[in-house]
């Protein structure tokens, strides 16, 4: 279904945890077995052992719960709230420590194969679901933001290579990881993100 869904009623019983987590596993679990045109209120509440009413009080319609699961599916393998905080503060040594982190973050974000097929689905909807991609656009740069945060103070400091835009970097650092990953099939380990952290710093820190 192209569009957004209308929204359900969003009022009921009190929240559960532990009944959110099932959902979002669920959604998880549908998008990457089905894709987005299996993805749907009733196929999730299946896979959760429970009703459309339970999601509804959760999500307004199924481009929200698809984002939520996105995020879900992500969140496993990052916290930049953690990573991110205080980041004026930190000394260069610690900005350069966390930017390895958020590589290293990623880099398990790719190398998961139900987090890469929950993307991937996302993706492709995009190009049948106009109001899915700007949401999903939108979604897109601000879970980017951390990373534009630090690369930016690191360019303020000086530690990062002044020679190419900060959001070109950001590219060229999402493209290198998903292409070893997704079509070289080689695996990320230590040394491939020692690499591509060495590459983004300035030469002179690396």
């Amino acid at each position: 279904m192209d569009g957004i869904e209308p929204d359900g009623p969003l009022r009921g019983r009190p929240k559960s945890a532990e009944l959110d987590e099932a959902l979002l596993e669920a959604a998880c679990t549908v998008l990457a077995r089905q894709g987005y045109r299996g993805f749907s209120f009733d196929a999730v509440a299946r896979v959760a052992g429970t009703t459309r009413p339970a999601i509804y009080r959760r999500w307004a319609n199924r481009q929200d719960l698809l984002l939520a699961a996105l995020d879900h599916v992500m969140s496993v393998h990052s916290s930049d709230d953690e990573m991110t905080a205080g980041l004026a503060e930190r000394s260069d040594a610690e900005l350069r420590a966390i930017f390895a982190r958020m590589v290293a973050a990623f880099a398990r974000i790719v190398s998961d194969r139900r987090a890469a097929a929950v993307s991937i689905s996302v993706s492709a909807a995009m190009y049948e679901d106009d109001a899915l991609r700007t949401l999903t656009q939108t979604h897109h740069y601000d879970r980017r933001k951390p990373l534009e945060d630090i690369l930016h103070l690191l360019g303020a400091r000086g530690l990062l290579r002044s020679d190419v835009p900060v959001g070109d970097l950001i590219h060229m650092l999402v493209g290198a990881v998903q292409y070893r990953s997704n079509m070289l099939l080689e695996p990320l380990d230590d040394a491939f993100i020692a690499n591509v952290v060495r590459l983004f710093l300035a030469p002179d820190v690396g």
